[in-house]
């Protein structure tokens, strides 16, 4: 997870912000950008036990989870950042 996250999603807040806002806003969408990941790293790290047991979606189903919103995340991006 931790590799596939650096590679890809991990960068992606400071690069993206210091391409598509002007220099008057830069700071503040990249503060609002860089707390944004780590609220999404938080949520993710404190449900993954929880949803991963066995009564709820097993790690399975956890994976698959995440997969889903990360491919969501991902067809969305691709519709509406610029590039």
């Amino acid at each position: 997870y931790l590799l596939a996250f650096g590679i890809g999603m991990g960068g992606l807040p400071w690069t993206i912000n210091s391409e598509i806002y002007p220099l008057k806003f830069r700071s503040l969408a990249g503060s609002l950008s860089t707390a944004t990941n780590w609220i999404g790293n938080l949520i993710v790290s404190a449900t993954f036990l929880s949803i991963s047991s066995a009564r709820v979606l097993t790690s399975y189903g956890a994976f698959w989870l995440y997969g889903l919103v990360a491919m969501s995340g991902m067809i969305w991006l691709s519709f509406c950042l610029p590039e």
